[in-house]
């Protein structure tokens, strides 16, 4: 399966994310797109959670927001390429993967948002406990 990878974001984003991340299609089974911090100052985000500089790369999903910088912020895009040979059922296992993939960013987004809005909510009433206290 082929795919198409497309970062939105303003022409200097654009220009400036090569300086600072790596990304890379990687072959195989299914083709996955990676990206790497490869010595960025301020740190490069994957949907909330720090890519350790000079780590490992981490599979890029659709849905996918990526922060560097201050206040870059690309929205990750991967849509898979059809060819007129593939057969009906497996058209529908790749729409299939797709629509998993965004349904499993969705939940991970929700899961991170509720998370720290438990934590702003937890440390709001531990702030009135404690000016409760005599």
């Amino acid at each position: 399966m082929a795919s198409d990878a497309q970062a939105e974001g303003t022409e200097q984003q654009q220009r400036t994310a090569p300086d600072l991340l790596e990304l890379q299609a990687v072959a195989g089974p299914r083709k996955v797109w990676t990206l790497r911090d490869i010595g960025s100052s301020n740190g490069t985000f994957i949907n909330g959670n720090k890519l350790e500089e000079e780590g490992e790369a981490v599979e890029l999903k659709n849905g996918d927001t990526i922060l560097f910088g201050h206040d870059s912020k690309v929205r990750v895009q991967i849509r898979p390429v059809i060819y007129d040979d593939l057969t009906i059922q497996q058209i529908l296992e790749l729409e299939c993967a797709r629509e998993e993939q965004q349904i499993k960013a969705r939940v991970e987004q929700l899961l991170s948002e509720s998370e720290q809005q438990w934590q702003a909510t937890k440390a709001r009433l531990l702030t009135a406990h404690l000016a409760d206290e005599p």
